[in-house]
C-alpha cells in the first residue's frame, strides 16, 4: 500500500494560526500544475520530536517550521546528529544513544525546513518516502538571502566591502557574516548609511533600549540621506518605516519579500521547480488582507 495519494508538505509552528505558509504554497502548487497537499499543524514544541517521527514515518515529503518552535527544533536536531544542508550529512540513524548527553553533536546551524534526500534516484517523491530516503536540514532564510545578495551585488559589478549591524547581537548574526564572508563590520553611523554596501537590520530583545538608531517598534530612519549607490538593506525585524528607505533610494528587503523568498527556497528544494514570479508574495498579501 502506498504510504501517501500524493506528496505532502507539513506546515509546523506554535501557534500555527495566522501563519500564510500553507495558503501561499497551495497557490505556489497550482501555478506549477503539481498536485502536491499542504497540511498545517499546531505543535508543542515540547512534542516536535513526536511529531517529526510520526511525518517521517507516513512519508511527508517536506516539513516547514514557524519561528515559534526554532529552539525546539534546534535541540531536535542535536539529539539526532543532524546538520544543515551546509555541513556534511551525517547518518540518519539515531539510536538510543543518540540522546545522551556524552553524544550530543556540535550545535547545528539553524534550521526551518526539512526535505528529502534525492541525491539518490528515485521514480518519484513517494518512492523516496516509501523507501526511507532520508531527511535532509535546510535554513530557507540564508538560502534566499545568501542569493538575492549575490545577484544584487553581481548587478552592481562589485563585491560587499563594507557593511553595518542594527540591532542585537543573536543568531541573525551568524547568519549576516555569512552573507560577507566575516568582512569585518563597519561601526554604524545613521548619516554615513549610503556609504555602506550592506546594513542588516535584527531584532533587539529589549525595546526599552535602542541601539544604533534602531528599537523594536521600528527603525529610525530620519537621519538617513539618500542613496544613489543601491545599498542593500536587509531588514529582519519587520521595522515599521522600512518603505521609507525605499523611498530614499535604498534596496530593501522587507518581510513580506523576505517570506516570499524563503517559501520560494523550500519549494525548489523540495519539487526542484521554481514558482512563477510574484505568486508567493500576492498570495501572503491577499492571505494577510483577509
Amino acid at each position: 500500500m502506498e504510504l501517501t495519494t500524493e506528496p505532502v508538505i507539513a506546515v509546523l509552528g506554535y501557534p500555527i494560526a495566522g501563519n500564510p505558509a500553507q495558503f501561499a504554497l497551495e497557490r505556489a502548487f497550482v501555478a506549477l500544475q503539481l498536485d502536491w497537499r499542504v497540511l498545517s499543524f499546531d505543535v508543542d514544541p515540547m512534542n516536535l520530536p513526536v511529531a517529526l517521527a510520526g511525518l517521517d514515518v507516513i512519508g511527508v515529503e517536506g516539513v516547514l517550521l514557524d519561528a515559534s518552535l526554532d529552539e525546539a527544533a534546534q535541540h531536535w536536531a542535536i539529539s539526532l546528529h543532524q546538520v544543515t544542508d551546509d555541513a556534511p550529512t551525517l547518518p540518519k540513524e539515531a539510536n538510543d544513544a543518540a540522546t545522551s548527553e556524552t553524544s550530543v553533536a556540535p550545535h547545528p546551524q539553524r534550521f526551518d525546513f526539512l526535505h528529502r534526500d534525492h541525491s539518490v534516484s528515485h521514480a518519484s517523491p513517494k518512492a523516496a518516502a516509501a523507501e526511507n530516503t532520508p531527511w535532509k536540514l535546510g535554513d530557507s532564510t540564508r538560502q534566499f538571502l545568501v542569493e538575492t545578495t549575490r545577484e544584487h551585488f553581481s548587478a552592481l559589478g562589485r563585491s560587499i566591502e563594507s557593511w553595518a549591524w542594527l540591532g542585537n547581537v543573536s543568531s541573525d548574526l551568524s547568519l549576516a557574516k555569512s552573507l560577507v564572508d566575516f568582512l569585518p563590520v563597519t561601526p554604524f553611523d545613521s548619516e554615513q548609511a549610503s556609504s555602506l554596501d550592506l546594513i542588516v537590520i535584527s531584532q533587539m530583545t529589549d525595546r526599552s533600549q535602542p541601539v544604533n538608531d534602531f528599537d523594536n517598534s521600528g527603525a529610525k530612519f530620519d537621519s538617513w540621506p539618500p542613496t544613489t549607490t543601491s545599498t542593500l538593506v536587509i531588514d529582519l525585524a519587520g521595522a515599521s518605516d522600512s518603505q521609507r528607505l525605499i523611498k530614499l533610494g535604498y534596496r530593501v528587503i522587507v518581510a513580506d519579500e523576505l517570506q516570499a523568498g524563503r517559501l520560494g527556497a523550500c519549494l525548489r528544494a523540495w519539487t526542484g521547480k521554481k514558482p512563477p514570479p510574484d505568486v508567493l508574495r500576492d498570495a501572503i498579501e491577499e492571505y494577510l488582507a483577509i
